[in-house]
């Protein structure tokens, strides 16, 4: 009877086996499936906030907008005759801010004080209180993001190159996803102004226009970031050319290297990262114009992203 032997110690085994794979299949405490499933199925980063989603929130009143405005007193980016970038930033922020607080289907904040330019206590308390944790966040999605490059499951894809962050503006770039992630941010909405890069000193270079950045379409929430910017595009061209340097004539530029916008699949929710124009531009230095073209944009990216959520409700 060596067969009802053999038979049993299949039977065990294949208990065993589809014990294992239904555990497999279970979803983490995010709601995540493991990695190894998802590879399988074609979906590296988890979706966990769709578009729908996004727009239920939105209807509901709920959905958090964090706006951060780029840079900031250490690391103050692009400069033009005096005029810093981190401090344009800063005032526009406070003027999107204003337009979104209006909007009764949503909430906003954000990371900079606009009287100081310096960090919101909260923030400044979380990038000292979290800062190896914040380490260890970037080097682990780091570590993944290099394996998966390797395995041949994520493509690298680069559009138009970036410059490196200091370690230490990394380090605060990576703090504010994180903290995003943690408090469900549906929407981080970082401002900025170019520059390029070939200008020298106090000489006006050679570009003008806006580019509005996303996620590149591997990482998660691509699919409501970009459907974001579409629309807060739209907006801006009624004030405003999209740039032309040659690599942001589109308009919407998908991204895989800039942390703001989630590199290494660091944020979980819609990410954008706009650039409103070339820090050297006569509208943004002459100081007489420049409130007002700020206060323009301002009011159309919140007109851009209330649209989106208007279509999307109406598309149901």
């Amino acid at each position: 009877m060596n067969w009802l032997k053999d038979l049993k110690i299949l039977g065990v085994a294949a208990l065993v086996i589809i014990t294992f794979f239904f555990v497999w299949l279970l979803p983490d405490e995010h709601g995540d499936y493991p990695l190894a499933l998802r590879q399988l199925v074609g979906q590296v980063f988890p979706e966990r906030l769709t578009p729908d989603d996004a727009a239920t929130k939105y209807a509901k009143g709920e959905l958090r907008v964090l706006v951060v405005p780029g840079h900031d007193n250490t690391y103050s980016g692009a400069e033009f005759r005096g005029l810093r970038e981190s401090d344009l930033t800063r005032t526009m922020a406070e003027r999107i801010v204003f337009y979104l607080k209006q909007n009764r289907n949503l909430s906003a904040t954000t990371t900079r004080d606009f009287s100081t330019g310096e960090y919101s206590p909260e923030f400044a308390s979380y990038f000292e209180r979290e800062r190896e944790a914040i380490r260890s966040f970037r080097s682990t999605l780091r570590r993944q993001f290099v394996s998966l490059l390797q395995s041949g499951q994520v493509k690298e894809e680069v559009v138009v190159p970036h410059n490196f962050a200091p370690d230490e503006a990394s380090i605060r770039l990576y703090g504010i996803n994180k903290w995003a992630n943690e408090h469900l941010i549906d929407l981080a909405l970082h401002i900025h102004f170019n520059d390029h890069a070939g200008r020298r000193g106090g000489q006006v270079g050679k570009y003008r226009g806006f580019s509005i950045y996303v996620p590149e379409d591997q990482l998660p929430g691509h699919r409501l970031s970009h459907g974001l910017a579409e629309s807060i595009k739209e907006k801006l061209a009624l004030e405003s050319p999209v740039s032309d340097l040659p690599k942001e004539s589109s308009g919407v530029i998908q991204d895989q290297e800039l942390i703001a916008i989630g590199a290494n699949g660091s944020r979980d929710g819609a990410s954008i990262l706009v650039e409103y124009g070339y820090i050297y531009e006569t509208r943004f230095v002459d100081p007489a114009r420049r409130a007002f073209v700020l206060d323009l944009l301002a009011r159309r990216t919140a007109e851009g992203l209330a649209a989106y959520f208007a279509g999307n409700l109406a598309a149901r």
